[in-house]
């Protein structure tokens, strides 16, 4: 049992707001900002970005350039000026001109091939982040579900966005120094005119950024929930049950389209009233032509020696300072409003993580061998420490649930010992398993595996512990990868492999196959080739068998899924599977029990009785009942 995302209601508790951002939390993010863009950009796209600060001064060059050329075609007509200077200037006009819009085609480029990276390296990070957090985040402990959903929709590409932003922004600041200092030699009053016409836009666009990152926050809950509930009429696993009881008018009415409506008639209209507001602001901001233009005019008629060219460079000046202007303050003020949209993604980082890893984004997505290649060496335990399995007065309450899942367990497992963990549903079977495995720590008492605590050193533990978990995995590849994949350092011997799945009753579905081992099986394979749900299950236990180096095996509910021919099979074969390793089996099936040498009887997160099948039966306890009832169905 473990907790889970609570429905959207009217009355959930609204949304953190997290847009308030300190300045030193601001600049600390702008650093890291700048070295993931770095980091995901690549060489290329960052030279084209320090190019970018030298044709920064191109557009106070193209005013100047006006200025001059006006003046030189001025005095060409008054005959004060030969014509070849004018003839100059207008090459000198167009080469700025022409370089200034092959680099912003360059640029564009760049800046279209640098979302893709940005995006891909969030999504990327995000599933790295959560391969390797602690469990109890992945049951939204802290709120971590809900946050990575957000971040890998609305905060990523927030985010993204604004972190591939800040050379630019940088160029721009660039750009408007320089064009300040040409348009101040004309009157230092046009600077502050479009200035100030740019102010309504900057107030509205941090005003807009703000409410849309906390309407976002407050709908993540919800848009979740409407991707889940769309998942559940759709996906392969629940498609059937959906169908059969016509189950899609209840999810669509009740629970879908309500969801959809909430998000779309709540960023509808947020998005009309930005619209109105915008349009007010861009008539103001209008304005400025105008206001400058006028100013210009009346210094030349004061000083008429200054000529048109005074005219023509306010004119282009006042043009491109405006587009800069407002670049560079409604940039600076997007990305101070998505600054919580970034922080939220670097929050990740903050969940407590499994030490040492696996570091899956390390993992190449290759060949077998290059992976092999890159998975981390790890040690298992040394050999002169028994594989032991050790639980100590161990107490256990998962996040957010009222009663404790196990109390006071204390159990030993020997090495070479064969055991079968049994009990009610409910009963903490499953939290053992957990516990075992590392994926939580016991709020008291103590754990080991193998004399390591496998919450404080999971991969050398699991190292030295094969699982077959009760939901197993059905990977999209070849039978062969799905079961060498368990071992990636582990030779990939066609024979071994086969022997292997004989005895765990894989290798008929193997023949049956086209290719054989080669052959890609799953829902999107390329001939929709799948497997039974009893066919995956025995490619699960061969997966698990394959980790040679393991010294423990655990079979969390391993004939599930299998008929009971198939079943007697696992049965028969097996010690042969186990091959004198530790084995500990979870099961509702009590004909395993046939198999083991001990049982461990679980009832109300408590181990009620512990013993031989043989002396569990003879004391006529909790085990003898439920064997009897399963019994009597075979008789």
């Amino acid at each position: 049992m473990s907790a889970v995302l609570k429905p959207p209601s009217s009355t959930a508790a609204p949304a953190r707001d997290d847009a308030h951002i300190s300045p030193r939390e601001f600049f600390a993010l702008v650093g890291r900002s700048l070295a993931v863009s770095y980091k995901a950009r690549g060489a290329a796209s960052c030279a084209v970005s320090v190019i970018g600060f030298v044709f920064a001064l191109a557009p106070s060059v193209l005013a100047w350039l006006m200025g001059v050329f006006t003046d030189a075609v001025q005095g060409v007509f008054e005959g004060t000026a030969p014509a070849g200077s004018a003839f100059a200037m207008l090459a000198a006009l167009m080469g700025v001109y022409v370089a200034q819009l092959g680099y912003t085609c360059l640029r564009s480029y760049f800046e279209q091939a640098d979302s893709e990276r940005m995006m891909r390296y969030i999504r990327k990070r995000t599933l790295s982040i959560t391969c390797r957090v602690r469990m109890r985040h992945i049951d939204n402990e802290g709120g971590f579900a809900e946050r990575s959903s957000f971040v890998d929709t609305a905060a990523g590409l927030q985010a993204a966005g604004s972190m591939q932003q800040i050379a630019l922004w940088m160029q721009n600041a660039v750009a408007f120094c320089a064009l300040a200092v040409v348009l101040a030699g004309v009157d230092a009053w046009m600077i502050v005119i479009v200035v100030v016409t740019a102010l309504p836009s900057v107030i509205l666009t941090y005003a807009q950024e703000r409410e849309r990152y906390r309407l976002s926050r407050s709908l993540a809950r919800t848009s979740a929930f409407a991707q889940m509930y769309y998942q559940d009429a759709t996906r392969f696993q629940t498609l059937q049950e959906v169908r059969f009881n016509r189950i899609f008018p209840y999810v669509k009415a009740r629970k879908w389209q309500p969801s959809v409506d909430e998000v779309i008639l709540k960023d509808g209209s947020m998005k009309r009233r930005h619209a109105v507001a915008n349009a007010c602001a861009d008539l103001f901001s209008g304005s400025v032509y105008v206001l400058v233009l006028a100013l210009a005019a009346a210094k030349i008629y004061a000083e008429p020696a200054l000529g048109l060219g005074v005219f023509t460079l306010t004119l282009s000046g006042a043009a491109q300072m405006q587009s800069l202007v407002s670049q560079l303050f409604t940039g600076a003020t997007a990305f101070v409003a998505s600054a919580p949209y970034i922080q939220d993604f670097f929050s990740l980082e903050d969940f407590e993580h499994e030490p040492a890893a696996e570091a899956p984004d390390r993992i190449a997505a290759a060949t077998p061998d290059r992976i092999a290649a890159n998975v981390p060496d790890v040690r298992s335990p040394e050999p002169s420490a028994p594989a032991d399995i050790v639980f100590e007065n161990v107490r256990f309450t998962y996040p957010g649930a009222p009663d404790e899942a196990l109390r006071s367990v204390s159990v030993t497992v020997r090495e070479g010992e064969r055991v079968a963990v049994v009990g009610r549903n409910g009963s903490g079977k499953s939290t053992f398993v957990n516990l075992l495995c590392g994926f939580y720590a016991p709020d008291s008492g103590k754990v080991t595996v193998s004399g390591l605590n496998p919450y404080e050193d999971p991969v050398r533990v699991r190292a030295d512990l094969s699982a077959v978990f009760q939901d197993f995995a059905r990977y999209e590849d070849t039978i062969r990868e799905n079961i060498a994949i368990s071992a990636p350092g582990r030779a990939r011997d066609d024979a071994a492999m086969m022997s292997l799945a004989k005895k765990t009753g894989a290798a008929g579905t193997i023949a049956s196959r086209e290719k054989g081992l080669d052959d890609v099986v799953g829902s999107y394979s390329e001939r929709g080739n799948n497997l039974s749900g009893g066919q995956w299950q025995r490619v699960a236990i061969t997966r698990a068998a394959w980790r040679s180096q393991a010294r423990i095996m655990l079979l969390d509910e391993p004939t599930s899924a299998l008929d009971p021919m198939a079943e007697a099979e696992i049965y028969r074969n097996f010690s042969d599977i186990v091959e004198g390793r530790t084995a500990l089996l979870v099961s509702h099936r009590l004909g395993i029990a046939s198999q083991v040498d001990r049982v461990l009887v679980f009832d109300g997160g408590r181990i009620v009785e512990d013993g031989s099948p043989e002396e569990l039966i003879a004391a006529n306890g909790l085990f003898a009942e439920l064997y009897r009832s399963q019994a009597q169905w075979y008789r």
